[in-house]
């Protein structure tokens, strides 16, 4: 049995991390998820404000799908 849980990261780097961080935060407010929905607002200023300041380093990724190990 894999009890290992995938995990699927988004870094700031990302230029498209802020648009695809806000449909999940609309998937939290649509189930009523308020608590979470204001943490994943938090995070999307975040990565905006790590944007702002690194435009030098904003790049779309160039890695390869590491799947959970089984």
């Amino acid at each position: 049995m894999n009890t290992e849980m995938p995990v699927f990261v988004i870094k700031a780097k990302d230029p498209l991390a802020v648009e695809a961080v806000e449909a999940y935060w609309g998937l939290c407010v649509g189930h009523g998820l308020t608590e979470q929905a204001d943490q994943v607002q938090l995070a999307i200023d975040e990565i905006r404000a790590w944007q702002a300041a690194n435009e030098d380093n904003v790049k779309l990724p160039d890695h390869i799908h590491v799947p959970a190990t089984s």
